[in-house]
This record gives structure tokens, sequence and C-alpha cells, in this order.
């Protein structure tokens, strides 16, 4: 049996390189969940896409707060 997955893991950071952060936030939904640093703190990631070799964030989630699309978040952050 796998070991579980703690809060932790779910820390992601923009070194990672984006297909490594695309993998680990597909991989960590819906527990641990995934989160990643920006200028307004961090955000969980409900979605995101891959574009060449960028990670785009579609939908994120500031805690205690709705999900809600990430540029309306964090504007162009």
């Amino acid at each position: 049996m796998a070991p579980k997955l703690s809060r932790e893991e779910g820390q992601l950071e923009w070194e990672m390189g984006a297909h490594e952060i695309d993998r680990r936030a597909r991989a960590l939904q819906p527990w641990p969940g995934a989160t990643l640093p920006t200028p307004r703190g961090r955000v969980k990631v409900l979605s995101g896409h891959l574009e060449g070799d960028r990670y785009m964030l579609d939908v994120v989630q500031l805690p205690g707060k709705k999900p809600a699309p990430a540029k309306q978040v964090l504007g162009d952050a």
C-alpha cells in the first residue's frame, strides 16, 4: 500500500518547471490539492494547462475564498 499524502506535498514551486507542475497539480487532486506561490500569497490550483513551456493557471482559490478565474484573482501577476 502506498503511504498517505500530506498537505505539504501539495506545496509546489514555480522552479519545478511547467511539465512537473502540471503533472503534480493533476495528481494531487482532490487531496491534498496543489498550491503555488503568487504575489497574493499561496493559491490552490484547481485547474491549469500547459502553454508551450509555461504553466498557465485557469481557476484558483485564495484561502477562505470561493474558486475564481486566475485572471480575476491575480490579474496579470
